[in-house]
């Protein structure tokens, strides 16, 4: 006996997480990110200043920051 679509097997959407080196320090501070999401991503947006401007779309980018503030 033949059961057909018995078996369905799909990618799972990746889980963005990242981690940020270092987390605090004296301006300007320059943070080392690394991707760390789950699954597979295809490409990557990185607002660091969460003002709605791309500042970096590599993989585990760096960045500096100038202002002093909490960016989340």
């Amino acid at each position: 006996m033949v059961k057909t679509s018995y078996i369905t097997v799909i990618e799972a959407a990746p889980v963005a997480d990242f981690v940020g080196t270092p987390t605090s320090g004296d301006r300007p501070l320059t943070v080392s990110f690394t991707d760390t999401s789950v699954g597979v991503a295809t490409s990557w947006t990185w607002d660091f200043e969460n003002d709605g401007t791309v500042d970096s779309t590599l993989h585990d980018p760096v960045f500096t920051y100038t202002a002093m503030g909490t960016y989340t």
